[in-house]
Formats: structure tokens, C-alpha cells, sequence
């Protein structure tokens, strides 16, 4: 539940609603291409450094995002193959606290380029 949260927050901080005939606008892609944004500025860095596999930033944020889509459908996650970039359950849920964490901070340091990024 603290990884459903946590992403959550993260949503309504830096996306917008996606417009259906945009393809480019969903929340996944949102997602993997704000984060990635914002982790290159952030004065608290986003802990990629939890993940053995050093997978690039948008590889992470879409399996966190399957791996959020499979435990809200109440799915049980396979960390041996299809969510081994994430490695456990638990890293997962360490990993979006502190990057929530660390969105909110930018947050308070640049309220303008959070502003943007929710109308981007």
C-alpha cells in the first residue's frame, strides 16, 4: 500500500490529466520522462543506486510503474524474472518513498518548474 501511495503522490505532483488521443500524454510516459527530469536537478537524488542492475531511469519508472499496476490489481509481483530490475518488494517501496521525498523537496526549491512539468 506504501508503494501505491507513494506513486500516487508523485502523479499529482508532476502530471497532468492525458488527453485519450495523445499517446505521448500517459502516465507511464509522464512519468518515466518528468522523473528523469527532475532526478538530473534534484538536490536530493532519486536512489537509482538501489537497484543492482543500473537499468536507465525510464527502464526503472516503467517497471515501478507495472510492478504499481500489478499489485493494485492485485497481481503477486515476480522479482525473479518479469520485475527483476526492481530486485524485492521492499527496495521498491524504499525507492518511491525517497523519490517522493525527493520531488518534494524540488518542489519547495523550484515551485515554477514543477508548475511546468504538470502542464507538459
Amino acid at each position: 500500500m506504501r508503494v501505491l501511495g507513494h506513486v500516487g503522490i508523485l502523479e499529482s505532483l508532476v502530471t497532468h490529466k492525458p488527453e485519450p488521443q495523445d499517446p505521448y500524454a500517459s502516465l507511464t510516459r509522464q512519468m518515466k520522462f518528468k522523473m528523469k527530469l527532475i532526478g538530473h536537478r534534484a538536490a536530493v537524488p532519486i536512489p537509482y543506486d538501489l537497484f543492482p542492475l543500473r537499468e536507465s531511469e525510464e527502464k526503472v519508472w516503467g517497471k515501478v510503474y507495472e510492478y504499481r499496476s500489478a499489485i493494485a490489481h492485485g497481481d503477486n509481483p515476480d522479482f525473479a524474472n518479469r520485475f527483476k530490475v526492481l530486485k524485492n518488494a521492499e527496495t521498491v517501496a524504499e525507492f518511491v518513498e525517497r523519490a517522493t521525498r525527493s520531488v518534494m523537496r524540488q518542489l519547495l526549491d523550484e515551485p515554477a518548474l514543477m508548475e511546468d512539468l504538470q502542464a507538459i
